[in-house]
Order: C-alpha cells, then sequence, then structure tokens
C-alpha cells in the first residue's frame, strides 16, 4: 500500500489552474482507490486539474498517475528539475493537459474540492474533446476511475468492453468480446 502523503515537498512551481483545489488533508482519502496501483514508497502530493497524480518516491523521483491510461511513470529522471522544464508550454500541455483545462475552463476557477473528467474514458472510446470534458467532484472521479482501471486489469488484450456497469455495493464490471479468431 502506498504511503500517506508528506507535505514537505513543495509543488509551488505547479501552475495553480493546473491543480485541483482539494485540502491536502483530502489527499490520502482520494488517492485511496488507487492504491492497488501505486507502488509502495510513492507518496500523494498533488491532485491536478484533470484528476491526475504527483507522487514523489522514497528516493525524491517524481511520477505521475495517468488517470486517463492507468499508469504510474517517472516524469522527473532527467537532468532538468521539472520546476524548469515546465516552463516550456508543450510540457505543461503534455504533462497537464493546459490547453484543454484551459478551454474548458475559459479563465474560471475549479470549484472546492472538484477536477475536470472526461464524460466518457478516452480508455472506452471517449474522445479528448472539449465537449467530452465537465467539472465533476474530485471524490468521484478518483473512485470511478480507480475502480475503472481495476477492472480493466482483467480485460484481455485485444478485447473489446462492450458494457460498463456500476455494482450496487460501487465496484465497477465490466463486459467484452474477444476480437480473437
Amino acid at each position: 500500500m502506498p504511503k500517506k502523503s508528506v507535505p514537505s515537498m513543495s509543488t509551488q512551481w505547479i501552475p495553480q489552474h493546473l491543480r485541483a483545489p482539494v485540502l491536502e488533508a483530502e489527499l490520502d482519502a482520494l488517492f485511496e482507490e488507487w492504491s492497488w496501483l501505486v507502488p509502495e514508497g510513492m507518496c500523494p502530493q498533488l491532485l491536478t486539474a484533470f484528476g491526475d497524480w504527483i507522487l514523489r518516491g522514497d528516493d525524491g523521483t517524481l511520477s505521475m498517475l495517468d488517470t486517463i491510461e492507468g499508469e504510474v511513470r517517472t516524469i522527473d529522471a532527467g537532468t532538468a528539475t521539472l520546476a524548469e522544464r515546465l516552463q516550456d508550454p508543450n510540457v505543461r500541455d503534455h504533462l497537464f493537459l493546459e490547453g484543454l483545462v484551459l478551454t474548458v475552463l475559459d479563465e474560471n476557477p475549479l470549484p472546492g474540492g472538484h477536477c475536470l473528467s472526461f464524460k466518457v474514458p478516452p480508455i472506452l472510446g471517449g474522445t479528448t474533446d472539449p465537449s467530452n470534458v465537465e467539472v465533476r467532484r474530485a471524490a468521484s472521479v478518483q473512485a470511478w476511475l480507480g475502480r475503472l482501471h481495476k477492472a480493466l486489469r482483467d480485460v484481455p488484450p485485444g478485447a473489446q468492453v462492450t458494457g460498463v456497469f456500476i455494482a450496487e455495493w460501487g465496484g465497477v464490471q465490466l463486459e467484452w468480446i474477444s476480437n480473437c479468431g
């Protein structure tokens, strides 16, 4: 299970419009849905405007939990620090979907406890077009996407998801057909 968030790392270098306005005290509860995916020793540091996570490892390495793909990848292991790299708008757009954030929010800040989310997740065939983006409570986004990606682990490679069901107990169940043939 991942460690609890550690407030010692400053994330002030991440522009405010790219952050979800959640209280630091809420990070651990929001992050709980991803405990099955995140390697031991990684701590949540920040929830982005699009509901992705900035994580810090025991060794200080920064990683991102990408909630679109359902994967954790290192984002600061090179020679330039992430703070320096974020001066480049292309890096901000790649990591934080800045162009989409700015288009959807149109200069309006996110309400407290909310983040952006795709109405139909791209992993289920949704587009990354602004018309497929909505503002939702961060807790429901994290629960939905964490459970969806956990369920997707059981879908065979090449299979097509044909149904998504939310169980009475809150879990996600998938129906799929195999494209092998």
